[in-house]
């Protein structure tokens, strides 16, 4: 193993420990209300715990890989890919669940049923299991199936393959990862503009409701006022989540984005990124 190779290993392995502690941190301080927790908090908590499980597949792929021969690497990785892009999966579809919530919620004025994030969440884990699989099931059993990155930090499949499952599971794959990275921008996108045409509508109405009671109707334009000021108040929570749904599915989607590239890159040229670049749309990806 080369001297750049070390240094992308032991930087991966570490910052994907870190990781791991601090998403255990999460988990325990909210694993005794999970239960309660609404559709969109409680989709929170499973990425949080699945963001846990991938950085420790990570930090484990990086002890195991570090100094191993590569053929040894390789049969280690047949095992250890599976549980890297179940987890990975997971994960974009739990992302892609806490937009659909915030989507319906916004946008079509829909009430999300309390059910609807753990059913969600338990079959985005089905799915994962089953689709991930599709390397190790797809003839010849024994040959392109999940292998060491260029960079060696993370087991993975390898996109420039030419033959003719190679081009399955690119072609399958790509629609999974850019399908949801889609719609996550476009709801975001929809959700963002409404809130925005929302906040401006109720400052005019509060403005235009204060500057009338001073002289008409005293009492009932201030209660009028009064109450809205009330529905601001109570859409602060309302809010607060929105902004936390916000920041993780925008920061999910922008590292997706880099990793996504660079497979279509190599799906398309049939060429290889060096493992530089590798390094980083690997690492880009666990934000």
């Amino acid at each position: 193993m080369e001297a750049h190779e070390i240094t992308y290993a032991a930087v991966f392995g570490i910052t994907s420990a870190l990781s791991v502690l601090l998403n255990a941190t999460v988990i325990l301080c909210n694993v005794a209300k999970a239960a309660k927790l609404q559709p969109n908090s409680f989709l929170a908590f499973c990425l949080c715990c699945s963001d846990g499980y991938n950085s420790f597949i990570n930090a484990l792929v990086s002890v195991l890989n570090v100094f191993a021969p590569l053929e040894q690497a390789e049969h280690r990785c047949h095992i250890l890919g599976y549980f890297s892009y179940t987890g990975h999966s997971i994960s974009l579809l739990l992302v892609l669940g806490l937009t659909i919530c915030r989507y319906m919620f916004i946008v079509l004025e829909l009430k999300v049923p309390r059910k609807f994030g753990w059913v969600y969440s338990s079959v985005a884990v089905v799915a994962s299991a089953i689709f991930c699989t599709m390397p190790l099931l797809i003839p010849p059993q024994n040959e392109n199936n999940y292998l060491p990155s260029k960079s060696r930090v993370a087991c993975g499949y390898i996109w420039n393959d030419p033959d003719t499952k190679g081009r399955i599971i690119s072609s399958m794959s790509l629609v999974v990862m850019v399908v949801p990275i889609i719609f996550i921008v476009y709801a975001y996108s929809r959700i963002y503009t409404l809130m925005k045409r929302s906040i401006t509508e109720m400052k005019r109405v509060l403005s235009v409701g204060s500057k009338n009671s001073l002289d008409h109707h005293h009492e009932s334009l201030a209660a009028t006022a009064g109450a809205l000021k009330k529905c601001v108040e109570l859409d602060e929570e309302q809010r607060a989540l929105l902004i936390q749904s916000v920041f993780i599915c925008v920061s999910f989607a922008t590292g997706w984005s880099t990793y996504v590239g660079m497979v279509l890159y190599e799906s398309f040229t049939g060429n290889e990124i060096p493992p530089a670049l590798d390094f980083s749309a690997t690492r880009f990806k666990e934000i």
